[in-house]
């Protein structure tokens, strides 16, 4: 995205996206939620944002635990340890306290994000990213935890392994503090754009581990505390 039609602006950059993602999808019922990027400050300075950036995902590439992919379906695959939330009613746009967006969690699950870093022609760019729908490729989603609010998410500890040896730790707090609070500013985010968010929404609230690459053969599981673990073998 070089030429002179190029999105300059995070409003145009979203206005890329939306076509994009519809052409993808078909029709809205096809869409299962959203991801959120660069939660972390050091992500953000990476591209020089102030503030993080969202994806929509398709409800075809939510997939459950344990799965299986075909890595030639997808080249250039990396993986995101993530905490993924299942929204339980509608969120009017009146109301986005923190307290009112966590009330609308009804679970969480453990997940991994598919990431397909295709490169860019130019200089990596927020806008760009967005545009590019933050190379989402779907998730991979682990058991619903209704009963959360009572677990120490912050201090839970995440760990990757790829084919037995773990290449990664972090936890729940190096996301935002609290991996469900990223939530609150993609409710703000959307209901800026004109939009909400709906019963039955996936999000995927950023990585508490770098992207890990994986390659054909690979076997990887992410375990977390109270939330017990995700699998992905990629054939």
């Amino acid at each position: 995205m070089t030429s002179q039609y190029a999105p300059v602006t995070l409003d145009d950059a979203y206005a890329v996206q939306d076509v994009y993602t519809r052409l993808l999808a078909g029709s809205e019922s096809a869409f299962g939620g959203y991801k959120i990027a660069y939660t972390t400050p050091v992500m953000q300075q990476r591209l020089g944002a102030s503030e993080p950036a969202f994806g929509r995902m398709l409800s075809r590439q939510i997939l459950a635990s344990p799965t299986t992919l075909r890595a030639s379906d997808h080249p250039g695959l990396e993986v995101e340890c993530e905490v993924a939330l299942r929204i339980g009613h509608d969120l009017p746009p009146g109301d986005l306290t923190e307290q009112a967006v966590f009330d609308a969690v009804s679970n969480i699950m453990i997940a991994f994000e598919l990431v397909n870093r295709r490169p860019f022609d130019g200089p990596r760019s927020l806008v760009q990213s967005i545009a590019m729908n933050v190379s989402n490729a779907g998730a991979v989603i682990g058991s619903a935890i209704s009963e959360w609010r009572a677990l120490d998410l912050p201090g839970s500890r995440a760990v990757l392994q790829i084919n037995g040896t773990t290449v990664g730790e972090g936890h729940g707090r190096d996301v935002a503090g609290h991996p469900v609070r990223p939530l609150v500013w993609l409710a703000k985010a959307l209901s800026k754009r004109g939009h909400k968010l709906t019963r039955g929404d996936i999000v995927i609230t950023g990585s508490m581990i770098p992207p890990t690459p994986v390659t054909a053969g690979d076997l990887v599981v992410l375990s977390m505390d109270h939330l017990g673990q995700v699998e992905l073998q990629l054939g």
